[in-house]
């Protein structure tokens, strides 16, 4: 009688002693759901829900509102200590800067004709720098933020609900935004309007 060809596969080799066995883990959709929809609850009400707060270090006073404006530099950043008195040097380049806003913002009035990207002014300019009040103004024209938003109207808010319903980064992005600048009077304060932003954009573009 012909011997078949086909053999069967010899039984797998048994699991040295240590090597661990990985048990699968197990997920509570419900809690996760939960913890996405507080987290995002906190943020909206500007953390003024205390039953939602497991922490109590999170439940702390307004910092800013007792803060002496004295402590806060020209960005914004709160010091131990209060600011000394500008130098002569600081005091011309404060000066200088005004004048290169004044420039910017009759250039920023005529967006239309001066901020291309083939403007041989506006090159020389930006290699002095751009001034720290106008930024974000620059930019958005730079990149026609308007049109875009009109174009993608709505996606933003797409985007936020999905996070809140499937993300699974929002615990992570709250501890992020927790300790970024926390020294400075736009952050300083937990579940603050700025924080609020930056949880926000970081949960839909994750």
């Amino acid at each position: 009688m012909k011997q078949s060809s086909i053999t069967s596969n010899p039984p797998p080799l048994p699991l040295p002693s240590s090597t661990p066995i990985l048990s699968p883990i197990e997920r509570n959709p419900k809690k996760i759901y939960d913890e996405r929809e507080k987290l995002f609850l906190l943020y909206e009400h500007e953390g003024k829900i205390p039953e939602l707060i497991t922490d109590p270090s999170q439940l702390q006073s307004p910092r800013l509102s007792t803060t002496d404006p004295n402590l806060i530099d020209h960005y914004g950043f709160i010091h131990d200590q209060p600011m000394k008195t500008l130098s002569i040097n600081e005091r011309k380049q404060i000066q200088q800067e005004l004048k290169r806003s004044e420039r910017w913002n009759k250039m920023l009035k005529n967006s239309h004709l001066t901020i291309r990207r083939d403007n041989e002014q506006l090159r020389r300019r930006m290699y002095k720098g751009l001034p720290s009040t106008l930024r974000g103004a620059f930019w958005s024209r730079l990149f026609d933020l308007d049109e875009q938003l009109r174009i993608n109207k709505g996606y933003y808010d797409i985007l936020k609900k999905k996070a809140r319903l499937s993300s699974t980064y929002l615990s992570q992005i709250d501890l992020d935004v927790h300790r970024t600048y926390r020294n400075h009077q736009m952050f300083c304060n937990r579940y603050c309007l700025r924080q609020k932003h930056l949880f926000s954009i970081l949960a839909a573009y994750r």
